[in-house]
């Protein structure tokens, strides 16, 4: 007999749907179709239990983890809006932009949840299905999130440098994952299973995370860079503001490019769990909270150069224009830029 019939038969028969999902889940990972008969009582020996706990569990953890980042989110929006009322109409569409972008992932991520967890509540097997529609929606929202934040911190390159070859480069790769994102979403529509999915898309999951997490590094390296060239060029008791900048720059853009480097190893080496989907639900919060961040940021920049300039002589000292930027934007590409 095929093995083939061998699993449709052993699945129909097994009437507990721990057991049969753990099967299936096991099934879903491996070519079966080359099993010799030996193999498949062996097989069948070895099926690993459904544990609840890193799949659903993972999974309530993670949107939960996301709402309150999507919360802090929402007040740091606030109050840009409150303390910064004369930005560029630009700035603040796009900040009003990623915020609805957020919403509508945290909603498509909490649909995930309850579909999972009620809808298919005492049928575990219903996790094998395709994703769910909203799942597949959050990440077009969360690739839309990421490109439009790295796509800010690149116009910051370019109005430190006052060139666009580096800033290209950064926004290509945002593009391109974006488009990558873009495609898995809509590909996603027409899977039949978890294990099409994996077998069609692994590829294109893991090019959108290597682009995310190198894009971030090359966003970090190139602004370091330049504020730390920067640095050498106004008076030591400034430094201390351009030190607070990198310092800020290195911790929003590391966290982000290790979080995606986390995700994928999580998807690679633990497939038929739900912990990378718990980190995927909180990865696009890290880009958003690191935008607002950035630009609520200016405040305290505020303060310590004005401190700075209490402590020098207004008579004396000169104005500098670092980098072709205007006098009084030293706040080294984290003032307003749109």
């Amino acid at each position: 007999m095929d093995i083939g019939c061998h699993v449709n038969q052993t699945l129909l028969v097994i009437s507990d749907p721990t057991i049969r999902t753990a099967l299936s889940l096991y099934i879903a990972n491996m070519d079966i179709r080359f099993l010799s008969t030996r193999d498949w009582r062996g097989f069948m020996a070895d099926i690993p239990t459904f544990d609840a706990n890193i799949t659903l569990g993972a999974l309530q953890i993670g949107v939960l983890v996301s709402y309150v980042l999507f919360g802090i989110m929402t007040m740091q929006a606030y109050i840009y809006y409150s303390r910064f009322p004369e930005d560029n109409r630009k700035l603040k569409s796009m900040v009003a932009f990623v915020w609805v972008c957020e919403l509508a992932q945290a909603i498509c991520i909490g649909h995930t949840l309850y579909m999972n967890t009620i809808i298919y509540y005492g049928h575990p097997e219903d996790l094998l299905l395709p994703p769910t529609p909203s799942f597949d929606i959050s990440i077009f929202f969360s690739g839309a999130i990421a490109a439009c934040v790295q796509g800010f911190f690149s116009f910051r390159i370019y109005m430190l440098s006052n060139r666009v070859l580096v800033p290209c480069i950064t926004v290509g790769l945002a593009f391109l994952r974006f488009l990558a994102d873009a495609v898995l979403f809509i590909g996603s529509l027409f899977d039949t299973s978890v294990a099409d999915g994996d077998r069609k898309w692994t590829w294109l999951m893991i090019t959108a995370w290597t682009l995310s997490a190198a894009n971030d590094v090359a966003i970090t390296t190139s602004l370091v860079y330049l504020l730390h060239r920067a640095r050498g060029q106004v008076f030591s008791k400034t430094t201390v503001m351009i030190d607070k900048v990198i310092a800020w720059t290195i911790e929003t853009g590391m966290i982000t490019s290790i979080f995606s480097v986390v995700t994928m190893a999580c998807f690679l080496k633990m497939k038929t769990n739900f912990i990378w989907i718990a980190l995927f639900a909180i990865s696009s919060r890290l880009f958003s909270n690191s935008l607002v961040a950035s630009l609520n940021s200016r405040t305290a920049l505020r303060a310590v150069g004005n401190e700075v300039t209490h402590s020098f002589n207004p008579t004396t000292t000169p104005v500098i224009n670092v980098s072709g930027m205007n006098p009084g934007s030293l706040e080294m590409g984290k003032m307003n830029a749109l």
